[in-house]
């Protein structure tokens, strides 16, 4: 929870460039954070699967687990909403420093115009100054693309976290009983029943799971995770296999 807090103060910073280097500063600094964030991914993941399992064993401390995992979310849902406010907020800083690029441009340009004796510096100044500008508009574009596939990818693996943690609970409920007690037969085929039934009527969430994973393998926007996706993408009922 401290780096949370710690890292969300750095990401929630109203500090705004007042002109195209300071922004692009601004930006990649910005840009460091989102690296940071998404090198903890992997442990918070962890921890999450590690809290599901203990409320899917009936933990005697569940009720505790269920409200730091809440709480936890809470939190890591928190940040990314802060992130996003603060690049969108950079991206606009750096977006007002066009009419400043524009104007420096039509200067020049009358400067050129009229034959100053230093148009030749002065047209070699401006066409940097003008590369540098589209180099960096283009680089915000790229990133924002990234973001969009970043965030994506993050809420797939918050979904087939949720479904797993789902599937196991319903597995551990209708699995409490042994196959070879004669008595139980009757029960354990309907809680199976039960288990399909539920099963089925969360197919469409699912199916929509699959297919974000399908669209993301697709895209080549897995971050590395490609194998990770497409093994749940094939095969989201592997926990049904336990049964």
């Amino acid at each position: 929870m401290s780096w949370i807090n710690g890292i969300r103060g750095l990401v929630s910073s109203d500090e705004l460039a007042k002109d195209v280097t300071g922004a692009e500063a601004l930006l990649e600094r910005h840009q460091e954070h989102r690296t940071e964030i998404d090198a903890r991914a992997g442990t918070f993941q962890a921890f999450e699967q590690f809290g599901q399992q203990l409320l899917a064993h009936g933990h005697y401390a569940s009720p505790e687990i269920k409200e730091k995992l809440d709480i936890l979310d809470q939190e890591r849902t928190d940040l990314e909403k802060a992130w996003v406010q603060r690049r969108m907020m950079l991206d606009h800083c750096l977006e007002l420093q066009e009419e400043k690029i524009a104007a420096l441009q039509a200067f020049a340009d009358q400067l050129i115009a009229v034959d100053h004796y230093a148009k030749g510096d002065i047209a070699n100044r401006r066409n940097e100054v003008l590369d540098r500008w589209r180099r960096l508009k283009a680089q915000m574009i790229e990133k924002r693309s990234k973001l969009g596939e970043s965030q994506t990818l993050q809420q797939f693996s918050r979904d087939v976290d949720e479904i797993e943690a789902w599937i196991s609970e319903k597995l551990q409920t209708a699995s409490d009983e042994s196959y070879k007690d004669p008595t139980n037969i009757q029960s354990k085929h309907q809680k199976h029943q039960a288990f399909e039934a539920e099963l089925h009527a969360n197919a469409d969430r699912i199916r929509g799971v699959i297919d974000m994973g399908n669209s993301l393998i697709e895209r080549g926007a897995c971050a590395g995770s490609e194998d990770a996706v497409k093994v749940w993408s094939k095969d989201p009922y592997c926990l049904q296999k336990e049964w």
